[in-house]
């Protein structure tokens, strides 16, 4: 069975270990992928569309955003094996949000939505629990409270 899948970005192959994004893919970039008419490479649309293949237990080595990032891909899932900083939630949705995948003829597209509304994470009321008790006192020998 021959593999057709497929790392998708929108920028440039600067050499074997790096690639530049210039921008993120929309989700119209992702209809237009998912288009039948298009092969798995798409050579007739815009030039910027470049294409990595993935291979199972392959290492892709990115840089983004100043970060050096290894994606895995392994049993057709893709990971962040290695990072050059301990990234946050938010990093790591930043990351994926610059790739689409082609498997066949299945896009998988990660978006967010630029009118999100952002919610603060609720804090966790701290409880202190106090208790009163009267302490002894001896006055000559004597317990008074």
């Amino acid at each position: 069975m021959e593999n057709n899948s497929r790392l998708i970005f929108i920028g440039e192959i600067i050499n074997s270990q790096e690639i530049r994004i210039t921008r993120k893919p929309s989700i119209y970039d992702a209809f237009l992928l998912s288009e039948k008419s298009f092969s798995t490479f798409p050579s007739s649309m815009n030039p910027s569309y470049q294409s990595v293949p993935l291979v199972e237990q392959a290492n892709i080595s990115i840089h983004i955003n100043c970060y050096h990032i290894i994606l895995s891909y392994q049993h057709n899932s893709l990971q962040i094996a290695e990072s050059s900083k301990i990234l946050t939630e938010e990093e790591v949705i930043e990351v994926f949000t610059n790739f689409i995948v082609k498997k066949g003829d299945r896009i998988t597209f990660l978006g967010t939505s630029p009118h999100r509304k952002t919610r603060p994470r609720k804090k966790k009321k701290e409880r202190i629990l106090a208790v009163e008790k009267p302490v002894p006192v001896t006055v000559n020998g004597i317990f008074t409270v």
